[in-house]
């Protein structure tokens, strides 16, 4: 990796795809489509193991933080991680509710 933007850029576009698989996943789950809802979280889980491995990266190499931009640039790629992972717990759990109240209505149907 050649320089802290550059990576601090990919940790903040891998973040951003895995939250937007999570909240589709959401959707797809309240539309009853369970299945496809699994799997976007699999494909957000992808994305933020890529963000994760290159995050763990960032601390093997010697960069040099004292411009003030750089040290904002990576505070915004860690938030963009921190509220992915706080979105992947929040859809899985909405998931299971969905597919909870998907099973209550089928019993009731019955």
């Amino acid at each position: 990796m050649n320089n802290l933007e550059e990576i601090c850029m990919q940790l903040i576009t891998f973040a951003g795809s895995a939250k937007s698989s999570y909240v589709e996943a959401m959707t797809q789950a309240r539309y009853g489509e369970l299945d496809r809802a699994r799997d976007l979280i699999s494909k957000g889980k992808d994305a933020y193991s890529k963000c994760h491995e290159i995050h763990q990266q960032m601390f093997t190499e010697n960069f040099n933080l004292d411009e003030s931009m750089k040290t904002i640039l990576l505070a915004h790629a860690e938030d963009q991680m921190m509220a992915s992972e706080t979105i992947c717990i929040l859809a899985e759990e909405i998931i299971k509710s969905y597919e909870r109240i998907i099973n209550l209505e089928n019993k009731g149907e019955s």
